[in-house]
């Protein structure tokens, strides 16, 4: 089965220019680092559902902005249902979306 990958930047959204208000502080201590959006595809390839152990693909991406910084939330589910969310920090992420 090929691998899934993020929209190209082209079709991305701009990043959010003000923090979001949906976005909280103890998701951004809990966001990992990636060094670039295939860092991102990598690891996000490789996530099994704790419950039934399927393989969790990503179903849904949102950039927030919090204290200035941009995060990536995924949204992943398994075959079954279950779900999952994690966070990216993305310091490479400039404010107009490069």
């Amino acid at each position: 089965m090929p691998k899934k990958m993020l929209p190209p930047t082209e079709v991305v959204p701009p990043p959010p220019m003000l923090d979001s208000p949906d976005f909280s502080a103890a998701e951004a201590e809990s966001a990992e680092g990636a060094d670039d959006s295939q860092a991102m595809v990598e690891r996000l390839g490789h996530l099994s559902c704790p419950s039934c152990k399927n393989r969790l693909e990503p179903k849904e991406h949102a950039l927030r902005r919090f204290a200035g910084v941009h995060y990536s939330r995924v949204m992943l589910a398994c075959l079954e249902g279950h779900t999952a969310t994690r966070i990216f920090r993305l310091d490479w992420l400039k404010g107009d979306g490069t």
